[in-house]
């Protein structure tokens, strides 16, 4: 009996929410006013917000036709400057490029704006591919451009062409400012047209300040008045600094106040393919090619070397070009004349040469590494140095690396391992002096030369304070009678080289003074660290 009255009393309480919830809905409708003219008040009161003009002010909002807020978005979409851009003599500057800059603080974007019956978010930014702080704009063919959608402050429009133009603009709330952008009438203004078929090159003009890559061909920019040279250069690898790379050159006069038309600049460029042609020739590390530009009273100037490519852009002219190094290579140089727009094959010839690789082993059978030794590799053509076979492996592990000598002519040659002794200097092998080794060069890379070596006793000194501490402006020299022996270490405060047994003289150079004395080398080697 309990529970049936329980169920009872909660349908009971169910349908009285359900009824007050009925009622209220329906409560609006029941009070509003009545209709006029057919149409109910609330609608009308609607209609007349929406038919407020933009240019409504205080008034219409005093009157509950338009909310405030509304209003200050309407005031803020007009906030704006409409530019005009005049050159030096006041004509209209078409398609320039006029940047709006904002100062720190100032950001043009939309505010943030509250409606009714619209849900509250921050409008986003106007695209623009520049910072967030700049905007860009190009006049159209009357000279003119705008900027919308400005919060209140102040802003600069510039005009970079050459030299800049600048002006200072404020903006009030709702406000669109009209601006004269005009370049000074003291300057002058050039314009014209290139037409090139280089793929890269600059165009440049001191007075004025432009250095221009990959300049488009229709051009324009602001100098000084007087006596100008504009120059069109070719902009390759290793052809720029030296007056090889200049395609064409146009000098001018212009006056203040005007505008100047220099018309259309014709830039020809050469080109060169060129070829090197040796089956049984292999090239470590790649070649390069060695340019000469004939010069106007006889012979070359400069030679200046450039990455091997398969087609070299040059500006017309004479020229002299051999494929580098040559101790690789052994190919002769070519003379030829290239004209404008010509596209010249160039074959090279090279003699057969091959490449030795020179293989070290300690007395234990460890492999060593030459790296600096002074090992020399006399050929018919005459010695040649040891060097690196890794051309072009970057961060190569010790354990990877390869020495031996490049550009061996074919026949027989031989092995110098003995220590270098100049006039002031001597430097010592590593290990103990050895036999000249003979072999007899083949094509390719196939020839090895292995030796089994005797090291030598390391010395280390190092140059320190009365406490110990690397002292860095002192300066630690060896001596084997009148001769310097050359280091390996990093720093003159140290000093470190393998030395045959025996007595030699150091000299420390310290800021207070020079100490000399005497140095004994002995079969287990030296270290020190040397103290005043």
């Amino acid at each position: 009996m309990v529970e049936h009255r329980r169920s009872g009393g909660f349908v009971a309480a169910a349908l009285s929410a359900l009824v007050l919830a009925v009622w209220l809905v329906l409560r609006p409708a029941a009070d509003a006013p009545p209709a006029v003219d057919g149409v109910p008040a609330g609608a009308a009161a609607e209609a007349d917000t929406a038919a407020v003009p933009v240019g409504a002010g205080p008034a219409a909002a005093a009157s509950g036709r338009a909310p405030v807020e509304a209003e200050s978005l309407r005031e803020s979409t007009r906030s704006g400057i409409d530019c005009e851009v005049l050159g030096p003599d006041g004509a209209p500057l078409a398609n320039a490029a006029v940047r709006l800059i904002v100062p720190s603080g100032a950001a043009p974007s939309r505010p943030r704006v509250d409606m009714p019956g619209l849900m509250r978010r921050d409008p986003p930014a106007f695209p623009s591919p520049l910072p967030a702080a700049t905007r860009e704009a190009k006049s159209d063919g009357q000279g003119r451009c705008s900027f919308d959608d400005l919060a209140p402050g102040d802003y600069t429009l510039a005009l970079y062409e050459g030299l800049p133009t600048t002006k200072l603009v404020s903006v009030p709330a709702g406000v669109r400012v009209p601006a004269v952008l005009q370049v000074d009438p003291a300057r002058a203004m050039v314009s014209g047209r290139v037409v090139t078929d280089a793929s890269q090159w600059r165009m440049r003009c001191e007075a004025a300040g432009i250095d221009y890559s990959r300049r488009p061909a229709q051009f324009r920019f602001v100098c000084p008045p007087g006596a100008r040279t504009l120059s069109i250069e070719l902009q390759g690898p290793g052809l720029l600094g030296a007056g090889g790379g200049l395609l064409a050159e146009r000098r001018f006069e212009v006056a203040a106040g005007t505008q100047l038309d220099l018309g259309v600049i014709v830039a020809p460029v050469g080109r060169v393919l060129p070829t090197f042609v040796d089956p049984r020739c292999r090239v470590v590390g790649g070649h390069e090619l060695v340019v000469e530009r004939g010069l106007p009273g006889g012979g070359f100037g400069p030679a200046q070397s450039v990455p091997w490519v398969d087609e070299l852009e040059l500006v017309p002219g004479r020229y002299r070009c051999h494929v580098a190094p040559e101790r690789v290579l052994g190919s002769e140089p070519i003379e030829f004349e290239l004209g404008p727009n010509q596209r010249l094959r160039l074959e090279f010839t090279g003699e057969p040469t091959a490449v030795v690789q020179l293989h070290l082993f300690d007395q234990n059978g460890q492999r060593l590494w030459p790296g600096t030794t002074p090992l020399r590799l006399s050929t018919a053509r005459g010695e040649l140095p040891l060097q690196s076979l890794d051309v072009g492996r970057h961060n190569a592990g010790t354990a990877s690396r390869q020495f031996g000598f490049l550009g061996v002519p074919l026949g027989p040659a031989s092995l110098q391992a003995q220590d270098e002794v100049g006039e002031q200097t001597i430097r010592y092998l590593p290990f103990e002096p050895l036999a000249p080794t003979t072999l007899e060069v083949q094509p390719g890379d196939r020839n090895h030369i292995e030796l089994r070596v005797v090291h030598r006793p390391r010395v280390r000194l190092r140059a320190a304070d009365r406490a110990g501490v690397e002292q860095i402006r002192a300066r630690i020299q060896v001596f084997d009678g009148v001769r310097e022996i050359v280091s390996v270490a990093p720093r003159p405060s140290q000093w470190e080289a393998r030395l045959p047994v025996g007595e030699y003289r150091l000299v420390v150079t310290r800021p207070d003074g020079v100490r000399p004395s005497p140095l004994r080398v002995g079969p287990a080697g030296v270290e020190l660290t040397l103290r005043p």
